[in-house]
């Protein structure tokens, strides 16, 4: 009942995306409905036979003779890198999450444990498997491009062309079942109050083998020569295979299926002892994080995911070599190494590319490359004052003045500024043969006055009251365009006055903007 309730209020949700009421019982509600999942399911089906003929010409750069068993060697490479990420995560934190009222109402209760898991598992699948969904239909229908006749999609090779699709999308579903009860089977045994596994470390890299063996056997140019091995490599992969017409698909769908109803078995059999106490303490965070993320409170989401990365609540290791305010800069450089993610490099690849782009492009094209710069070193300058900011209560009582607490909390994302758009402007300079090394005298200016315009117009909004309570605003368009204005008069005094007297000229007002935004931004935390 109360997995019910919660899936069905996810439901809701997803479906008001598309201004759907479920609770609505109307026949013109009930008509709309209809109209929905045919509209979803053919702009579906278009896009995927559109991905279809990408994934055709992948195909055959892979395997030009047997396309078949290049689609399964695809499938089961994205299979084998998902199951040994969930391991790990398995091994480390509980599959089964629980919100807190779940901990609540099942932590305090005789419930059977085995229902609980087993009814816990089904959403959690459901979420993870639509991505392999995908890619098993692409492949089919990447597959039907490289057999059936050209344009096979739009002529009477339509239902076969569906086919391919349905029969790839079939053989994954009992697969890709079985390699998620076994994550689960990993997190649960570890969850026993009985006994503790210690085996369990050994796990994923055995699953790990497994897979790699079947990728071997699906290989296009496979590199086993041992008939043994080869047999019991093909036996792994056999299921895949068949979805991809290599095999008997009945044998194929019947062996995965089977398999996934003992591992099904075994996870149900093997959970009637687990700790539901600990499930909560390990996942509770976990739940919120997900929670605030999807109702749209990214800035919580973001604070929280924040603090597990820091490692609150556990006693620093090192401690700063510097007292005073340069203990401002070691927790920057502390929280970046910390918090460092791939997609964080994204904002300054972008930073990289405009500004190594905006002095070669004539006119119009260079002011809008400025524009961007601007946005993105605005987005990166103000994340650690914001992060601070949400600690106001500790922030404000800090022996620091404005002006100093301002300067370095921002010094270490302005130095890494600088060096990423000088290293912008020396990789322009080489590539394209161009002396454009008199505009790096442009970017401190540049840069500090983006800087300070972002600090400036957060403060200027900043209530003290909402500050308490974390509620710290973002960059605002007005904060935009302010940046952008003290960016592009620089660039246009230095396109228009051309020599060194124009870019000293450039220079000198890029610095003095730069310099009159930081004064602006340190009278406005004052008032905070």
């Amino acid at each position: 009942w109360i997995r019910s309730r919660q899936e069905m209020r996810e439901l809701r949700y997803w479906l008001s995306a598309a201004s759907y009421d479920s609770r609505d019982q109307s026949f013109n509600n009930r008509i709309y409905l209809v109209y929905l999942i045919l509209f979803f399911g053919i702009l579906a089906f278009v896009t995927l036979t559109f991905l279809a003929g990408s994934g055709a010409v992948l195909l055959k750069s892979i395997a030009p003779e047997d396309p078949a068993r290049a689609a399964a060697f695809l499938q089961l490479l994205l299979l084998g890198i998902w199951s040994f990420y969930s391991l790990i995560q398995a091994l480390r934190r509980s599959p089964i999450v629980f919100s807190e009222p779940d901990a609540y109402l099942l932590c305090q209760m005789p419930v059977n444990r085995r229902q609980v898991v087993v009814r816990w598992l089904i959403m959690p699948w459901f979420k993870s498997t639509i991505p392999f969904w995908l890619v098993a239909i692409t492949l089919g229908f990447s597959l039907a491009e490289t057999t059936l006749p050209s344009g096979a999609a739009q002529t009477v090779h339509i239902m076969e062309y569906i086919g391919y699709g349905l029969r790839a999308w079939l053989a994954i579903l009992p697969v890709h079942f079985a390699l998620f009860v076994i994550t689960w089977l990993a997190g649960t045994l570890r969850l026993k109050t009985t006994t503790r596994h210690h085996w369990l470390a050994l796990l994923a890299p055995g699953i790990l083998c497994l897979l790699g063996l079947a990728l071997l056997a699906v290989m296009p140019h496979g590199i086993l020569s041992s008939p043994l091995w080869i047999s019991v490599a093909d036996g792994l992969a056999y299921p895949t295979l068949a979805g991809f017409g290599q095999g008997s698909y009945g044998l194929g769908l019947s062996a995965s299926a089977i398999f996934a109803a003992c591992m099904l078995a075994i996870l149900a059999w093997v959970s009637g002892s687990i700790s539901l106490c600990r499930t909560a303490e390990e996942t509770q965070e976990t739940e919120l994080i997900a929670s605030a993320a999807q109702y749209g409170f990214s800035d919580l989401a973001q604070q929280l995911r924040n603090k597990q990365h820091l490692g609150v609540g556990r006693i620093s290791s090192t401690q700063s070599m510097r007292p005073g305010v340069m203990v401002l800069v070691w927790k920057d450089i502390v929280q970046s190494l910390r918090l460092f993610r791939l997609s964080s490099l994204m904002s300054w690849m972008s930073i990289f590319g405009a500004f190594a782009a905006f002095p070669f492009l004539p006119g119009i094209s260079g002011m809008v490359a400025l524009v961007i710069w601007t946005m993105q070193v605005g987005k990166v300058s103000i994340i650690r004052l914001r992060n601070d900011l949400a600690c106001w209560s500790i922030i404000r009582q800090l022996p620091f003045s404005a002006r100093r607490f301002i300067r370095y909390d921002l010094a270490p994302a302005y130095l890494l500024t600088l060096l990423v758009n000088w290293i912008a402007l020396g990789f322009g300079t080489a590539l394209l043969g161009l002396h454009i090394m008199g505009w790096m005298l442009l970017v401190p200016g540049m840069a500090l006055s983006v800087f300070g315009i972002s600090a400036f117009d957060i403060l200027r909004r900043s209530k003290s009251d909402f500050l308490m309570n974390g509620s710290v605003p973002d960059v605002s368009s007005t904060g935009v365009l302010l940046g952008a204005f003290c960016a592009v008069v620089p660039y246009l005094i230095a396109s228009n006055f051309p020599g060194f007297t124009g870019m000293v000229i450039a220079m000198a007002v890029s610095l003095g903007l730069g310099l009159l935004a930081m004064t602006l931004a340190d009278q406005s935390y004052r008032r905070v």
